[in-house]
């Protein structure tokens, strides 16, 4: 009653349940169409059908130089199930939705490409999947979609639509694991959501996150996790950034292609040996945030807060210092307090410009250092400069006092 002959060679599948609990045998020249809104069920343990590509009409021509090609052809809101006892291994295809029912996650082995235009779903939690070593997991529909919280080898995002990590909303929920590449597609959003994000390399690439769309970390925590690879730290805005592993002294290189590495919360470096050479960190969090001992490249402080209230700068809703921090070439300030504590930044470069000015507009609207600074000059100065200037932008809770040398005499 489900399937309907529409030619010689070809079968619909419309708009209800087909079970395949056997080999599928459709024959050489014959080919199934599932519709919109169709389901096929398969039960691995039977038998399994030859899926095709998903189709965006219903309109296809079967080629008879390629007989076995494409026996289940699947269009758009399209149903595959994976069911039945023992190992299930998944298909390389391109899905609408697909579902895996009714068994052990490590039963289930999936494919070297799995590409989703619609959901992924599972009828136990996602955590226990693994997709394996060279498996390649694509999210790219045209409408926003979910991606369930498990092991991916490569996870990418595809097409001008927001892909969501489940959020967690309180709940305990298991991180998301990439051991190969996280790749961000052109035009397509990751929002991260409040998931924890490790990232492994375990192929050892060097690199885990590629980024040619947008990153919208939430309230995530991403983690460089690899202890024996010098991994690139991508230049993308981060909330939570840890370095740590559970070795001792990991490497990393901050990525330089002309954008910042935003920190939107915590910062968390451990003692991972990091080249920042040419890289820029930009603290952007909307309260107070809190940075360790570190050296830095260039550091820009753009900061939301600034004050609580209407009458008066709040030194303690900045980025505040828990240990020295060095900036090796320019310290720029473009909103928000830094505020040093008990602690200094110490700017190594000795050009006039290596400190960038501040300025107060309001208590709403300032940008400064408040605590100490200590920053390098040229060597040798005789004091007939009288057009170049040093400047240390401080100030304090209310309002920005800076101190601006010229004309000096260096040794």
């Amino acid at each position: 009653e489900s399937l309907k002959r529409l030619a010689a060679n070809d079968f619909r599948n419309e708009a209800k349940s087909f079970k395949i609990s056997g080999t599928l045998n459709l024959g050489g020249d014959i080919t199934m169409d599932v519709m919109s809104g169709s389901s096929v069920e398969i039960a691995t343990d039977k038998g399994t059908p030859r899926l095709g590509t998903l189709m965006r009409d219903k309109v296809y021509n079967f080629d008879p130089a390629r007989p076995t090609q494409n026996n289940v052809i699947l269009v758009p809101g399209s149903i595959v199930t994976y069911s039945g006892d023992g190992t299930k291994a998944i298909q390389s295809a391109t899905y609408s939705n697909v579902y895996i029912k009714n068994d052990s996650p490590s039963n289930v082995i999936f494919p070297t490409l799995m590409d989703i235009k619609q959901t992924l779903a599972f009828d136990v939690p996602s955590a226990g999947y693994s997709a394996g070593m060279g498996t390649t997991v694509i999210f790219s529909g045209e409408i926003d979609q979910t991606i369930p919280r498990m092991m991916y080898y490569n996870l990418e995002t595809e097409v001008a639509s927001v892909k969501t990590i489940t959020p967690a909303n309180g709940a305990n929920l298991s991180p998301v694991i990439v051991n190969g590449t996280l790749t961000i597609g052109a035009a397509s959003t990751l929002n991260a959501s409040d998931a924890d994000i490790y990232l492994t390399d375990v192929g050892g690439l060097g690199k885990c996150i590629f980024c040619d769309g947008i990153f919208k970390p939430g309230t995530s925590t991403v983690h460089y996790a690899n202890c024996t690879i010098n991994d690139t730290v991508a230049a993308i805005n981060y909330y939570n950034l840890d370095l740590r592993t559970a070795c001792t002294r990991p490497n990393r290189t901050f990525e330089n292609k002309g954008t910042a590495i935003g920190i939107a919360g915590s910062f968390i470096p451990g003692d991972a040996v990091c080249n920042v050479t040419n890289s820029t960190v930009e603290f952007n969090g909307e309260g107070l945030q809190e940075c360790p001992e570190f050296t830095f490249y260039n550091l820009t402080i753009n900061s939301a807060a600034v004050s609580n209230n209407a009458s008066n700068i709040d030194p303690a809703n900045a980025v505040k210092l828990t240990g020295d921090v060095t900036v090796r070439n320019k310290l720029t300030f473009t909103h928000g307090i830094l505020n040093t504590d008990v602690n200094e930044v110490i700017v190594s470069n000795s050009s006039a410009n290596a400190v960038g000015p501040g300025y107060y507009k309001s208590f709403k609207d300032a940008s400064f250092l408040v605590g100490q600074l200590t920053r390098r000059l040229p060597a040798n100065l005789d004091g007939s400069d009288i057009s170049t200037s040093y400047v240390y932008p401080v100030g304090n809770d209310v309002g920005y006092n800076p101190l601006t040398l010229s004309s000096i005499t260096t040794v």
